[in-house]
Order: C-alpha cells, then sequence, then structure tokens
C-alpha cells in the first residue's frame, strides 16, 4: 500500500481531475504498471480482465437505467448576439436538454462565454454539435466536455 501511494505522488496532474472515474483509472494503470515490471505477466492479465468485466458491467447499468450522457458545452459569442438565439439555430434536433450553468465575458469584454449543460438527442454526436455551433454566425469557438458522473 505504501509503495502504491508513493508511486500516484510521483503522478502529476496538469488539470484536476473531476471524475472519480478518471481517477481510478490512473491508479489501475500504476497498478498494472508495477505488475508489468515486476514480471507478474499473470497479475497484470487477470486485473485487465477483472477491470474490463467491471466496466462493461457499469456500463450497461448506466443504459439499462437510461441516464444519458450529459455534457458542459462552452459557447464564446460575439457580444452583439443573442445567446439563446443563436444556439437555438445550431441545437435544436440535435440537444435534448440545455441549461445555463454560468455566463461570463471573455476577450477583454469582447465577447460573451456561457457554459450549457446538456443532454444529445440518442442518435446525437459531440462532434456534429461542435461543428453545427462553429458554422453558425457571431459563433467565436465551442468546446464540449463529457460532465463528470458525479456532478449530476
Amino acid at each position: 500500500a505504501f509503495s502504491l501511494v508513493g508511486a500516484l505522488s510521483i503522478v502529476r496532474f496538469r488539470t484536476v481531475v473531476r471524475d472519480t472515474v478518471d481517477t481510478a483509472f490512473v491508479i489501475f494503470a500504476v497498478a498494472m504498471g508495477m505488475a508489468a515490471g515486476a514480471s507478474n505477466a499473470s497479475v497484470a492479465l487477470s486485473g485487465i480482465g477483472v477491470v474490463g468485466i467491471a466496466a462493461w458491467f457499469m456500463t450497461r447499468r448506466r443504459m439499462a437505467l437510461g441516464i444519458p450522457d450529459a455534457y458542459l458545452l462552452q459557447v464564446k459569442i460575439g457580444l452583439g448576439n443573442d445567446a439563446e438565439t443563436v444556439l437555438a439555430q445550431a441545437l435544436d434536433g440535435q440537444v435534448r436538454n440545455r441549461r445555463l450553468v454560468s455566463m461570463s465575458t471573455a476577450r477583454q469584454g469582447l465577447a460573451l462565454e456561457a457554459t450549457y449543460r446538456i443532454e444529445l438527442v440518442d442518435e446525437g454526436s459531440p462532434g456534429e454539435v461542435v461543428k453545427a455551433l462553429n458554422r453558425v454566425e457571431g459563433v467565436q469557438g465551442a468546446s464540449l466536455n463529457r460532465e463528470p458522473i458525479e456532478d449530476r
């Protein structure tokens, strides 16, 4: 246990890890690296199998419960444009639900940065949402990040 904590103290994150799934993946990767480095292939392979089966069951459980994927959409919009009007053009038909989380100024007051929590329709693609937003007049930039599960 002490060696695992010591190994994790070496791992340095450039950004804050907000999702527990990401943290679990890092711990899993360090443990598999330690097993492989100790020439213990059976431990590494069995660990991969156990974690793979657990991940598969968790994904199936989310799908069975009907929990939709949630995303945080950050959009930079020119100051003369209304955020709701601009987003309605691009997102209607691709997004099931959207809720404003925050609004701030960007680029020294020349643009607005709006953050929305969105849920895509079943056949929606995150890449298509960003492409559609970039084609809209008045949008200066858009980014889409998966919302951590514990924040839902």
